[in-house]
């Protein structure tokens, strides 16, 4: 049997599957090395080292700079909270003694005006606006506030007008049933003359009311008003509402002379 003869092709000629194979290869070549051209630009200097070494040093340099700029920023700021704590306290300290200096001027103001027998509503105000928040200076206040409007009798005002009062302590006190009729005539002879001159009558019908005016009086001419007020307080009945009175006002003018002296002392020392 005999085989058959190959096929012989021309020389030169690609077989058909072969030739089909190798233009698709040089097309998807051709298509890749365009794409690679257009964008070779973006991603052309990513991809080289030493433009990418150049540019991540750079950013890093950026990066530390901006740190210590933030770091020179933020640790002063303690020092500086702590200087502007200081300078705060220093101003309160500055103005607490201006307030006080200006305490002491408006008592000295207040000082003349309470010694006279008229209001003094404003030289008060003024001391109050300035005192407020200070509890010792603000109960001195308080005890001048309810005179402060009509002013307080000076103590020669209040000295002058004793006689006056103790005979009409002596007289209601010798109108009680407790006085016999001629004891109470012998002594509303006793009370109408100047006093001490019936002092011996007056111990023998009412030896309290009598003692206690006469034991005032002494204390009044040494300028003891609390003294003059203690005697005074031991008096009951008609003769304490006689007296009554001119207890008040000696009592107001102690109260004034004894709160000025607070005020004096609470300015002076920059106490509450």
């Amino acid at each position: 049997m005999t085989e058959p003869a190959l096929r012989s092709e021309p020389p030169g000629t690609v077989p058909p599957s072969r030739g089909a194979g190798l233009a698709g290869w040089a097309l998807g070549t051709a298509a890749v090395a365009l794409i690679v051209a257009a964008t070779s630009p973006i991603w052309g200097p990513l991809m080289s080292g030493d433009r990418l070494a150049v540019r991540i040093a750079s950013a890093e340099q950026e990066l530390a700079r901006l740190g210590a700029a933030l770091t020179e920023r933020t640790d002063p700021l303690p020092a500086r909270l702590a200087g502007l704590e200081q300078e705060f306290r220093a101003a309160d300290q500055r103005i607490d003694e201006l307030r006080r200096l200006a305490l002491i001027g408006a008592i000295a103001q207040l000082r003349p005006a309470l010694a006279r027998p008229t209001p003094f509503a404003l030289e008060l105000a003024a001391v109050a606006g300035l005192a407020a928040g200070r509890a010792g200076p603000m109960a001195a206040v308080a005890v001048l506030t309810p005179h402060a409007a009509t002013g307080i009798p000076t103590l020669r005002q209040i000295r002058a007008r004793f006689d006056d009062y103790a005979m009409r302590t002596l007289m209601a006190e010798a109108s009680t049933d407790d006085v016999p009729i001629v004891s109470q005539l012998v002594t509303w002879i006793s009370a109408t003359a100047p006093l001490g001159s019936g002092r011996f009558v007056l111990d023998l019908t009412m030896p309290s009311a009598a003692t206690a005016v006469r034991a005032a009086a002494q204390r009044l001419e040494a300028d003891d008003l609390d003294g003059a007020l203690a005697v005074l307080s031991g008096l009951t009945g008609p003769a304490a509402e006689a007296m009554r009175p001119w207890i008040e006002q000696a009592r107001a003018r102690a109260d004034a002379t004894r709160a000025l002296e607070q005020l004096v002392a609470a300015a002076a020392g920059g106490g509450r």
